[in-house]
């Protein structure tokens, strides 16, 4: 956890710098009943309008997971669905429980009519009737309690009765019931394959230092949306949960349960310190409280660990029982991590049953060609030669304790579920010449295809790409399971170059007044730079209001050389965090122009304050090489001494009218033109077009303060004055457009 730039903490304020603190690597900051999820759709936000209420379903042993596969339970229903029923409640009650009017206001503050004959100097006042009703809030679910109150008309009326004209009112305006309505729709669940109820450990495939298999969940000071539970600040606390659906555990004590699992603290991202722990909590089925069952503490980078210990108390041996993992860290960001894998509560176990005999691919395959993981189709479909990654590198793992035999592996490549081709990996390729796979070793191997095949070229679409393809490698021996004997992934050619794997383990930057980083790409033909996409994290501090100069350069002997173009002081560029994990933004060259480049150039920034902006650094590839900074006005230029990828990528001119983000490959429409107006706002925001979607409002610390239909009108009374960030989302959830605005 870093605590560094707080009074009374540590002056360590990066995981890893250089002894001048120039530059810097940081951890990231950027993610009802028991068995009942609420999930907030399109209601008002302060009653249950609007909420899907999950009744989940009880799951039976074993319950498993390696998370080389999604067991995360998804809330996606609609209120159209044949599992769904909805349920219409009112606040307001008669005493035979009957809903009051719609129009039915009431104050619990005693009101009355004031009768007033000026020429006779009198005045009569009669007080209202109390009438008794029922209420409630609808803020919980279930509705089961309604109150009895007792209320009045919520106005005094003074009526002078010699005067012609009607008689003055006054409006009561505090203390008051209001009729109102709450519609909720309750969504039965039977999904046995699911066994996790909530979203905020980070189900991932490259936070781990040499994971057992594929996938883990890992726990930091992130929310379930990928950002920080209280960013600016230096404190600690519990954060994630990874929560079990109900389990039916009614068996005797001596029928053998058993729990286990792996853990490893750090891995690529941050290490948790001896104050932070990973605690496992198991819930009580006897006093329906949670109690703790396992923790352990900050510790240095290591192997995973193994935890295994049997289940034996009455008040855990029941239908209704639940697990869950905590973490215990710092609140400002991707903090403290620990990443939990081979989770596995089962039967008919015992104290010996510590193997987790499985043979698995360890890491994904990130890219199949040389140098890049993503490259402008235009510039391959015209320059294939030469392209296929030769040095492919391939991870599997023999978890058995015995040497097992190595049979060779399979890498198929798709295009439009039709089968390329096909390479083979004899199997003493993936085991580096073993006869044999060594008992609990880890085997990376790397391989060449550029001999064998290349991407087809003959397609008719001419600005985007993809291939499909997956990587098979199976042990011929009685496995724990074969989910992760085949990774899969996919080959996009769009208009952008890039070296990351679109996943940002830490983050990087300079320390230093004007200081310069720079990218170096090379462009397989000649071709014009639109725009630049960065992928910046917030670390500890919000610095999306720190500015910087977009800057362009051309090549001098391998260092960046002449500046090609550079932001205009006047209107220099920002930070800007997006609302979600690892997606990019776009940043589009003044006035729209575009910058002529060939062969090698250079993208990157000159910052004007001393703060390093934190651009995502993927740890899983690496182009260290090919990153440069100067902290002495470009006089001279120094290689990055850090491992990994920048999450920049340069974008060129294309047919394509529109932006492809990390994690889409295509958007039913383009928001390029969408204009959202005026900034600065009072309590309006205006949109040039209508869609089919939603617009929602955050404050630069994540905070959701407005969520509506996407409209050309967005009233916004209730929000506050400050800076924002207005997110549009189309029908499928998809981020489309992004824009920081300030409400006067």
């Amino acid at each position: 956890m870093l605590k560094a730039i707080f009074p009374g903490f540590s002056a360590i304020l990066f995981a890893v710098t250089l002894s001048a603190q120039v530059e810097v690597v940081s951890p990231l900051l950027m993610r009802g009943g028991e068995n009942t999820v609420a999930v907030q759709k399109n209601g008002q936000g302060e009653t249950i309008h609007g909420q899907f209420f999950y009744q989940l379903d009880t799951v039976s042993l074993p319950v498993f997971d390696d998370f080389s596969t999604n067991k995360f339970q998804p809330y996606e229903a609609e209120a159209t669905d044949p599992n769904v029923t909805e349920e219409l409640y009112y606040k307001m009650l008669d005493l035979s429980d009957l809903p009051l009017p719609m129009n039915t206001t009431f104050t619990d503050y005693p009101t009355y009519k004031v009768n007033v004959n000026s020429g006779a100097g009198t005045q009569d006042t009669t007080w209202y009737t109390a009438e008794d009703f029922k209420y409630n809030a609808l803020d919980t679910y279930p509705v089961d309690v309604y109150g009895t109150y007792s209320g009045y008309p919520p106005y005094i009326i003074f009526d002078t009765i010699d005067v012609a004209g009607d008689p003055d009112t006054v409006w009561i305006e505090t203390n008051l019931y209001v009729q109102d309505t709450a519609r909720v729709y309750i969504v039965s669940v039977t999904d046995p394959d699911y066994i996790w109820t909530d979203y905020q450990a980070y189900w991932n495939m490259s936070r781990p230092v040499d994971p057992w298999s594929l996938g883990v969940a890992t726990f930091d000071g992130l929310d379930e949306n990928g950002f920080p539970y209280a960013i600016n600040t230096a404190y600690s606390d519990y954060a994630d949960h990874l929560t079990s659906k109900v389990i039916d555990l009614n068996y005797p004590p001596n029928d053998s349960i058993y729990f286990s699992f792996l853990y490893q603290a750090g891995g690529f991202g941050d290490m948790p310190e001896e104050g932070d722990s990973l605690i496992l909590q198991f819930f009580n089925v006897d006093d329906q409280v949670w109690e703790n069952v396992w923790g352990t503490h900050g510790i240095p980078l290591s192997d995973f660990k193994l935890v295994h210990f049997p289940v034996v108390q009455s008040k855990f041996l029941q239908n209704g029982f639940r697990f869950r993992f905590r973490n215990y860290g710092g609140l400002s960001g991707d903090l403290d991590n620990w990443h939990v894998d081979y989770v596995n509560l089962r039967r008919l176990s015992g104290y010996q049953d510590t193997l987790v005999s499985d043979f698995a691919i360890v890491y994904p395959v990130n890219t199949l060609l040389k140098e890049y993981t993503a490259v402008p189709w235009k510039h391959f479909r015209n320059n294939p030669s030469g392209r296929m990654s030769d040095d492919l590198r391939l991870v599997v793992r023999n978890g058995s304790n015995l040497p097992e035999n190595n049979p060779p592996g399979n890498l198929r490549v798709y295009y439009e579920e039709v089968l390329e081709h096909t390479y083979t990996f004899p199997g003493q390729t993936l085991s580096n010449g073993d006869l044999n796979y060594e008992p609990r070793t880890t085997y990376y191997s790397y391989h060449d295809l550029g001999t064998t095949y290349q991407f087809s070229t003959g397609m008719v679409n001419d600005t985007m790409v993809a291939f499909d393809h997956e990587f098979t490698a199976t042990a011929p021996f009685a496995q724990l399971t074969n989910a992760n004997d085949t990774t899969r992934g996919q080959q996009v050619f769009a208009n952008y170059y890039a070296y990351d794997d679109g996943s940002a383990e830490l983050a990087y930057g300079i320390n230093g007044e004007q200081a310069r980083l720079a990218v170096q790409f090379t462009s397989w033909e000649p071709d014009s730079l639109v725009a630049v996409q960065m992928h910046f994290v917030p670390t500890v501090l919000d610095h999306s209001d720190k500015i910087f100069l977009l800057t362009v350069w051309g090549d001098n002997n391998g260092r960046p050389g002449n500046v090609l173009y550079q932001d205009d002081f006047f209107f220099p560029s920002m930070p800007e965090y997006m609302h979600d994990r690892n997606l990019f933004w776009n940043y589009y060259f003044r006035d729209n122009i575009r910058i002529p480049v060939s062969g090698v150039f250079y993208v990157g920034w000159r910052q004007i304050e001393q703060d390093a902006l934190n651009v995502g650094l993927d740890k899983n590839t690496n182009s260290q090489q090919k990153v440069f900074y100067s902290i002495n006005g470009e006089i001279s230029w120094l290689n990055s001494s850090y491992s990994g990828s920048l999450m920049i990528r340069p974008v060129v001119s294309s047919k394509m009218n529109y932006q492809l983000s990390t994690d889409e490959l295509m958007k039913e429409e383009s928001t390029e033109d969408l204009v959202v107006y005026p900034n600065p706002f009072n309590n309006v925001i205006n949109l040039s077009e209508p869609g089919e979607g939603t617009v929602e409002l955050f404050t630069l610390d994540g905070r959701k303060v407005l969520e509506s239909e996407w409209q050309t009108e967005i009233r916004t009374d209730t929000v506050q004055t400050g800076m924002y960030m207005l997110v549009i989302r189309d029908k499928k959830g998809v981020v489309v457009n992004t824009h920081k605005i300030t409400k006067l």
